[in-house]
């Protein structure tokens, strides 16, 4: 039996989904998307912080509410670039 691919992008088009016939999730960035994506510990790092500081910073309502625009699992690592640049600019956070 063949399941057709689905195809999804996020509401600014910062990532793209796919499903493939066997259940398997991709995601990919795309080229124009001007931060990369990052897993949390890779961010928590680069803010001089630990991890469950940076967990405690994603609770904050402002970040909450752009969190809610992305298809995210409640337990993802890894987070696309452009909410990474939302977080850095909200919490004045410089990645090089």
């Amino acid at each position: 039996m063949f399941i057709a691919s689905e195809c999804y992008s996020d509401i600014d088009g910062t990532s793209i989904e796919q499903h493939d016939h066997h259940g398997t999730i991709s995601r990919q960035q795309p080229e124009n998307d001007p931060m990369r994506a990052m897993l949390k510990s890779e961010l928590a790092a680069a803010a001089g912080v630990s991890r469950k500081t940076l967990m405690k910073w994603l609770k904050d309502p402002y970040i909450q509410e752009q969190m809610a625009r992305y298809p995210l699992s409640a337990h993802q690592k890894k987070l696309p670039g452009s909410l990474i640049k939302i977080i850095c600019e909200h919490y004045v956070i410089d990645i090089d």
